[in-house]
């Protein structure tokens, strides 16, 4: 019985003291919040002029000027539309839809453009690779998500997807 009462007590004198939360009890909303995409700004992060980009040169200083007149440096081949078909399934889809028609679940919401549209089709390709790559307006940037290449097939299919 005295060591019932005993333990109790400790129990009791270990739970008032606060001596249950041990630092490594930590749950999700006591860990501190990293929001890699998001630091102060809003913008994600841009490398230095000194780092060496893994997919070669990176294309920071490209304005919409000099991408308009940029050629497409991805011959358009049924392999490239299938790469950027699945590309754009993955980070256009939310918006664009499908079929690039605006009609995602998020595109409703937002107004996205309908990327079948005459206004979209008059476009260079430069220009689409640019708002890819670089945002516009509404639309992001997806350039540390979508490599160079892979936006060169993202616009191969979205020329698909307008006939072209």
């Amino acid at each position: 019985m005295r060591r019932v009462s005993l333990a109790l007590s400790a129990i009791l004198v270990l739970a008032a003291s606060g001596a249950h939360a041990f630092p490594w009890s930590k749950d999700m909303r006591r860990t501190p919040a990293i929001w890699p995409q998001s630091p102060p700004g809003g913008a994600a992060r841009i490398p230095m002029d000194s780092v060496v980009s893994t997919q070669g040169k990176h294309d920071q200083k490209l304005n919409l000027e000099l991408a308009t007149k940029m050629p497409n440096l991805m011959p358009r081949s049924t392999e490239s539309e299938a790469r950027g078909q699945a590309t754009f399934e993955r980070y256009c889809y939310p918006c664009h839809g499908m079929k690039g028609q605006g009609d995602g679940l998020v595109g409703r919401l937002v107004g996205a453009p309908n990327l079948t549209l005459e206004l979209t089709q008059g476009r260079s390709d430069g220009y689409i690779y640019f708002y890819i790559r670089h945002g516009g307006i509404l639309m992001p940037s997806y350039g540390y998500g979508v490599q160079p290449k892979d936006a060169w097939d993202v616009v191969n299919y979205v020329r698909k997807l307008q006939g072209k």
